[in-house]
């Protein structure tokens, strides 16, 4: 049986924008879970979160999950914010969570620290991480500094996906980049997601961020610029690299009519049904 990370997602920021026939495509087209923003976003968040169970009963029998996108920009401890996430989600029976680590956790060790908290707060929840790229400027593998060795963990070991954000959009540079597309991307995992940062430190030669663990986002089109169809291009590009199945589209309140046929082809070829 199919994953929830092996299915077609959605993020969304004004919720309030949400259209009954962007809900009614995406269901259609077979998406299954829809992430609101929640934490540390003033300008959408409060009222994503006042009215969530609301949003949730829109969804719900449209056969979507709601789960929860919540930001992290360095200001609280990984403890501290765990907490946060944690209170919200298990008040709310919201999945899967989405912890949005970018620019504050570049180059240090605070998202292995995210990592550990948020899966010690939450322990039997879909848990996944989205940042820039899947690059080793951030220690995903789990070596904290003031953590005994027996606590270093690592993606596989504590079940927490990554959801690179693969946008095509002129401001993320040209597709020549390596880290933001995702057949390029997916290959320097593939050649060095054993080395350096990325290596499991308990389990030499393996990976700490497995293939099968990368799950991309996609800008809708329009957004800052972006072409859905481009990037599902890529993404299918990237399947000769290890790219398995799911990925999820933002935002779905800016989606057009057309991205929706563009979406229902990928059926069972980018994502499972």
């Amino acid at each position: 049986m199919a994953s929830i990370w092996q299915k077609l997602g959605a993020w969304s920021g004004a919720t309030e924008n949400l259209a009954d026939w962007q809900l009614d495509g995406f269901a259609q087209v077979g998406g299954k879970w829809l992430v609101p923003v929640i934490t540390n976003d003033s300008a959408t968040g409060p009222y994503n979160s006042e009215h969530f169970e609301a949003l949730k009963a829109r969804v719900t029998p449209r056969g979507v999950r709601l789960g929860s996108w919540h930001n992290y920009f360095g200001e609280e401890t990984p403890a501290q914010f765990a907490a946060k996430v944690a209170d919200f989600v298990h008040k709310h029976d919201a999945g899967p969570v989405f912890i949005d680590a970018e620019a504050s956790v570049q180059g240090n060790t605070k998202l292995s620290n995210i990592m550990l908290e948020c899966r010690k707060a939450m322990p039997t929840r879909n848990l996944a991480v989205t940042t820039n790229s899947l690059n080793d400027s951030t220690v995903y593998n789990g070596r904290i500094e003031g953590v005994p060795p027996e606590l270093w963990k690592s993606a596989i070991d504590l079940g927490i996906r990554l959801t690179p954000q693969w946008y095509n959009s002129p401001a993320y540079g040209q597709r020549s980049n390596p880290w933001t597309t995702p057949d390029l991307n997916m290959a320097w995992l593939q050649e060095h997601g054993d080395e350096d940062n990325l290596h499991e430190v308990d389990r030499p030669g393996h990976f700490a961020v497995p293939l099968s663990y990368v799950h991309c986002v996609t800008e809708v089109t329009g957004l800052e610029g972006a072409s859905l169809e481009g990037e599902l291009h890529d993404l299918t590009t990237a399947k000769q690299y290890g790219y398995t199945f799911g990925f999820s589209i933002y935002l779905l309140e800016n989606m057009l009519e057309e991205d929706l046929p563009r979406l229902a082809e990928q059926a069972n070829h980018l994502f499972l049904v």
